[in-house]
């Protein structure tokens, strides 16, 4: 099919994202990005002044594997 193909399932590593890359035009990711942001809350369920800055390096992470499968 000429239609692009977006796949994604359990990613959550660099090498996960190359695999689906090498297959795929684009890679989904849910889950792991849901896990991080969890992980930058407080006790009260808020995110911290650092949560962006958290999430946009994991993410960032996850880009690499992309750009260097490339």
């Amino acid at each position: 099919s000429s239609l692009p193909v977006a796949a994604g399932f359990g990613v959550s590593t660099p090498a996960h994202a190359a695999e689906i890359d090498a297959v795929a035009d684009a890679v989904v990711v849910g889950s792991a990005i849901v896990e991080c942001v969890a992980g930058c809350l407080d006790e009260a369920g808020r995110a911290g002044p650092s949560s962006a800055e958290t999430v946009a390096e994991f993410v960032g992470t996850l880009a690499e594997g992309v750009h260097d499968h490339v």
